[in-house]
């Protein structure tokens, strides 16, 4: 009787430690193509702009793999383009020195990288959307705006870092998302 009461203490014990982990894994998931669908939305509400067809770079660090997958995933699901509504993303992955060399409409950070602040300041000068699925960006304020679509959808908008980025949006779209 005891040693059963032990076996059920260990496999309790597993299965709380797998959950945890299982849990863990699900918390840093790969970007879904209804990710995608509602980051097409947001950059359609950018005011001034006529984003109808929107160069994006996907900045991933080289070093990760999960960072390299997680982009190489995102380039899957846009393929040749992906269009969702009026507007058209058409985007390529890009470390952070090639990034830097770049100007694209939209910058989507991969990950918690190192070199965030950089790009986000050229971004800044430039007038150009940062955007992400990972909070450390929006904490960091080095994104414009934070996605978000698991367990539901939440868009997050940072005022401070959209006001230094010159990016204004309809004022539908700001009943919609909330502000940091």
């Amino acid at each position: 009787m005891i040693q059963a009461k032990f076996l059920c203490l260990k496999i309790l014990i597993v299965f709380l430690l797998f959950g945890t982990c299982f849990h863990v894994i699900a918390a840093e998931a790969y970007n879904t193509h209804k990710d995608l669908k509602i980051i097409a939305q947001a950059v359609g509400f950018v005011k001034g702009r006529n984003y109808s067809d929107v160069s994006m770079l996907i900045v991933f660090s080289p070093n990760s793999a999960h960072s390299v997958s997680n982009a190489d995933q995102v380039l899957e699901i846009i393929g040749d383009g992906f269009s969702f509504g009026k507007v058209r993303i058409n985007a390529r992955k890009a470390t952070v020195r090639e990034a830097l060399q770049s100007s694209p409409d939209v910058y989507f950070f991969q990950s918690d990288l190192s070199n965030i602040a950089r790009i986000y300041d050229h971004a800044a000068r430039n007038g150009i959307l940062t955007l992400s699925t990972h909070d450390a960006c929006m904490q960091k304020n080095q994104c414009v705006l934070l996605i978000k679509t698991n367990p539901r959808v939440d868009i997050f908008l940072n005022r401070e870092a959209a006001d230094q980025s010159g990016i204004k949006f309809d004022a539908a779209f700001r009943l919609m998302v909330k502000e940091k």
